[in-house]
């Protein structure tokens, strides 16, 4: 069962590929490449597979953009619900996205805190 839920996702990855090919230059898209394969390289999410290519797309183009202003040492943040006309991409959930150094503890502490709050959370991309 494991191997056919990687085949999935496997054959969804190719999907944004694509997506990424069409919408950005030659070089840009070598480069998302490998962070689009980083960020889904552990990843067993099954529910991944039915997001529509788009929209995988869009998100991970967001937090690849946002990680690329960080300066490290520094978190980058930002809180925001994704809409077609502002951000190339759109999602019915609230999106927090945040790009750090290595910070042990740090997801469990805030799913923890989330959850006290009574907060759930959708889909967690932790690579």
């Amino acid at each position: 069962m494991a191997r056919d839920v990687k085949d999935r996702l496997r054959g969804k990855l190719d999907e944004v590929h694509a997506v990424a090919a069409e919408r950005l230059s030659k070089a840009e898209a070598r480069v998302f490449s490998d962070v689009l394969e980083a960020f889904y390289a552990r990843s067993a999410d099954d529910e991944l597979t039915a997001e529509p290519p788009e929209a995988i797309y869009g998100a991970s183009l967001a937090l690849w953009k946002l990680g690329a202003t960080r300066t490290p040492g520094a978190p980058k943040v930002r809180v925001y619900n994704p809409r077609m006309e502002d951000h190339g991409w759109e999602s019915g959930h609230t999106v927090i996205e945040i790009v750090n150094d290595d910070m042990p503890f740090l997801v469990d502490s805030l799913t923890v805190l989330f959850n006290k709050r009574g907060l759930d959370v959708h889909r967690l991309l932790h690579p």
